[in-house]
């Protein structure tokens, strides 16, 4: 099973932090969002970016995948 992390239509409300990364990838504290989440969750963690990104981020290959949005912030 995978985490993944998506971006939703308010992804441009963190710009101009993410023009070159997914709003996931953003460090909060220790952590980016997508290390928070695999370290909860004991699983991978990959991003769906939108289209710009898509060739920087691979896609998810797994059969069974858990889809979170990356704006929301995950306590340990």
């Amino acid at each position: 099973m995978q985490i993944v992390l998506f971006e939703d239509h308010l992804w441009s409300r963190f710009l101009p932090l993410v023009y070159t990364r997914p709003v996931g990838d953003l460090r909060m504290g220790m952590y980016t969002m997508s290390e928070r989440y695999a370290k909860l969750l004991n699983m991978e963690a990959v991003h769906e970016t939108r289209e710009p990104l898509h060739s920087i981020f691979a896609a998810s290959s797994a059969q069974l995948q858990l889809h979170i949005s990356a704006r929301l912030f995950p306590t340990l």
